[in-house]
C-alpha cells in the first residue's frame, strides 16, 4: 500500500535577520594586547604614595576590581547569540587578557603589594571595551558569513584527504562482512543437512511437492550489528554521521549513559580495531563528521533535506541563495541567470507553491509537493497560484518576476 504524506501551507510571519541587540551586558573588549603591555600602561602606585592614595587604593579598587571582574566574565558568558559569535576574536582575546590582569591584581592586593590598575585606568578600558563591543555588533552578520565562508574553504581544500581513512575503515567493515558471509553460509549448509537427513520431500494439500529442507531452514533474521553493519556500508556518510549523533545525544540524556544501545557507535570502534596501531576512534569520529559536512556542502544538500523533511530549512535556504545571488556582483550576468534557472527548477521539484516578497525577496509562505513513497507528487490539475496586489507577493506562476 502507497504511504502518502499529504502537503500543507506554510505561512512565515517574517524571514528577515533579527537585528542584534545592543545591550549593555554585551559589551566588551580590552585595549592592550596582553598583560605586559596592559599593566605598562598603567600607572603604578608605589609604597611612597600619601596615606590618603593608599586608603583609596585599599577601599576603593578591591570593589571596583571585583565589578570589573564580575563585568568580564558576563562579557565571555554572551560572546555569543543564537550560535553566533557577537564578540570578535581579537575583542575576546583582549577581553581575557584584561581579566587576566584583573585577577593579578587582585592576588597582588590580597598579598599587600601595590596596586597596578586604577579606577582611572579601568574606566578608560572600561569605554574602550564597550566601543568595540558595538562595532563587533555592528559587523556580526558579515564576520558570521566570512568565518563560514573560509570554513566551507577549508572543507573543500581538506575535507578529501579524510576521504582516504574512511575507505580505510569501510574496508574493514567489507572485510568483517565477507567473513560473516561465509560463516552465515557455512551454518546454513549445516542446518539443511542436518534438515536433509530427517526426510526427501512431502506432498502438500494442494498437491505440490515441497521439500522439507526449505520448510525446516527460514532465513536467518539479521542482527543488530548486522544491520548495522548493512547501513555504515550503504548509507552517505551525511546518515551515518546523523545517527552517530543521535546516539551520543541519547548517552548524554540518560541517566545511566551505559545503558543506552550504540550500534553504530559500537561498530565503529570494532572497525578501528582493524586499522593501523595507534588509530583512535576520537580521530575516526571527527574525521567521519568533517568528511559528511564536506559532503553536504559539495552535493545533495537539498535532496537531503527534503528527505528527511525538513521543508523550512530548504525553503529557507533555497531563497537565501536566490537573495545572495543577485548581490553577488562576482560572477556575469548570463552565469547569473543560468544559475537562478537552475535553483527554480529545484524549487519546483520539492515546492508546489513558493511566495516571495517581490521588492525585497523574503520568503511569505510555501507548500511542499505531497509525497507518496518516498517521492515527491506533482498534483496534477492543480491551478497555478499567483500573488495578490494585497499580498505583495510572487509565485512560481511568474518565474520572470521573481529577478526583476
Amino acid at each position: 500500500m502507497s504511504t502518502v504524506r499529504p502537503a500543507s501551507t506554510h505561512t512565515l510571519v517574517s524571514h528577515t535577520r533579527p537585528r542584534r541587540h545592543h545591550a549593555d551586558a554585551h559589551r566588551h573588549h580590552k585595549h592592550p594586547d596582553s598583560t605586559t603591555r596592559l599593566a605598562a600602561a598603567m600607572p603604578h602606585r608605589t609604597e611612597t604614595e600619601s596615606p590618603s592614595s593608599r586608603k583609596r587604593g585599599l577601599s576603593d579598587a578591591p570593589n571596583l576590581i571585583k565589578a570589573t571582574l564580575e563585568w568580564l566574565d558576563d562579557l565571555l558568558k554572551h560572546r555569543a547569540t543564537g550560535g553566533r559569535r557577537i564578540m570578535s576574536p581579537t575583542t575576546e582575546a583582549n577581553v581575557r587578557a584584561l581579566l587576566s590582569a584583573c585577577h593579578a591584581d587582585d592576588k597582588a592586593r590580597s598579598e599587600g603589594k601595590p596596586s597596578v590598575l586604577t579606577k582611572e585606568s579601568l574606566t578608560t578600558i572600561r569605554h574602550e571595551i564597550e566601543r568595540r563591543i558595538e562595532t563587533d555588533e555592528k559587523y556580526a552578520e558579515a564576520r558570521f558569513k566570512l568565518e563560514k565562508l573560509t570554513a566551507d574553504a577549508w572543507l573543500l581544500r581538506y575535507g578529501d584527504y579524510h576521504a582516504t581513512t574512511l575507505g580505510a575503515i569501510r574496508a574493514e567493515a567489507r572485510k568483517i562482512s565477507r567473513k560473516a558471509t561465509r560463516e552465515a553460509r557455512r551454518e546454513r549448509k549445516k542446518l539443511e543437512k542436518r534438515a536433509g537427513s530427517t526426510g526427501g520431500t512431502t506432498t502438500t494439500d494442494a498437491g505440490n511437492a515441497e521439500t522439507e529442507t526449505d520448510a525446516a531452514v527460514p532465513p536467518m533474521p539479521l542482527t543488530t550489528e548486522d544491520a548495522t553493519l548493512v547501513t555504515f556500508m550503504t548509507k552517505k556518510w551525511v546518515m551515518i554521521n546523523d545517527a552517530l549523533e543521535a546516539e551520543e545525544a541519547a548517552s548524554r540524556d540518560a541517566l545511566l549513559p551505559e545503558t543506552v544501545l550504540r550500534p553504530m557507535t559500537d561498530l565503529i570502534r570494532k572497525l578501528v580495531t582493524g586499522l593501523p596501531a595507534g588509530t583512535l576512534y576520537e580521530d575516526i569520529r571527527l574525521s567521519i563528521k568533517l568528511y559528511a559536512c564536506r559532503n553536504d556542502l559539495v552535493h545533495g544538500h537539498a535532496g537531503i533535506l527534503a528527505s528527511s523533511g525538513r521543508f523550512h530549512e530548504l525553503a529557507s535556504k533555497l531563497n537565501e541563495d536566490l537573495i545572495d545571488l543577485q548581490r553577488n556582483t562576482s560572477i556575469n550576468e548570463e552565469s547569473r541567470q543560468s544559475t537562478v534557472a537552475a535553483i527554480m527548477g529545484t524549487i519546483g521539484t520539492y515546492f508546489g507553491k513558493f511566495t516571495r516578497h517581490p521588492d525585497t525577496g523574503e520568503l511569505l509562505s510555501y507548500r511542499e509537493w505531497p509525497l507518496v513513497d518516498g517521492k515527491f507528487v506533482r498534483t496534477t490539475g492543480e491551478p497555478a497560484e499567483s500573488g495578490t496586489a494585497d499580498e505583495d507577493d510572487a509565485t512560481l506562476g511568474g518565474i520572470a518576476s521573481l529577478m526583476d
